[in-house]
């Protein structure tokens, strides 16, 4: 049986390490996104197992192409320490900054959006008046006015024969 060297465990190591800091990345990538448009309680476990599915596809794929497909204690170790590093460190630190962003960006964008919706409909509201006021002033009370007169049809005989 073949026992690696002490270098190749230690590269090894490394390279698990640094793809569990790009876990813990794409975890944020997917919280950032989740927060900004899905922020209710049933759509966060969708979201939770989306990226599971994603980190476990693409820790299959580290472990064939960088581990050549060995499955050792230390590689599981190793990702899962550099994602909780990342988590906890970094990864909180992005998280407060676009928190931050994503609530002014909506807060401005309800803002703008709630003054333009508002202007629009002051803008409806006085068209509607000056149509009503116009259309008032249109209808006159004549009774010669064809929109007006009663028809007298004498027992079903048309007027004028």
């Amino acid at each position: 049986m073949y026992i690696d060297t002490i270098d190749y465990q230690l590269k090894e190591f490394l390279y698990s390490f640094s793809f569990g800091f790009i876990l813990g990345t794409v975890y944020d990538f997917v919280r950032i996104i989740r927060i900004a448009f899905y922020n209710k309680k049933n759509k966060i476990y969708i979201w939770d197992i989306f990226y599971s599915l994603i980190a476990a596809f693409l820790t299959v794929l580290f472990l064939l192409s960088v581990c050549d497909g060995k499955l050792q204690f230390y590689l599981f170790f190793s990702i899962t320490l550099g994602f909780l590093i990342y988590y906890l460190t970094l990864g909180e630190i992005v998280r407060r900054i676009f928190i931050k962003i994503i609530f002014y960006c909506k807060t401005v964008f309800e803002k703008y959006i709630f003054v333009i919706l508002k202007k629009i409909i002051a803008v409806f509201r006085k068209f509607n008046k000056k149509s009503k006021n116009n259309s008032e002033k249109l209808l006159q009370v004549d009774d010669n006015m064809m929109y007006n007169k009663t028809n007298n049809h004498n027992n079903g005989e048309e007027e004028g024969k």
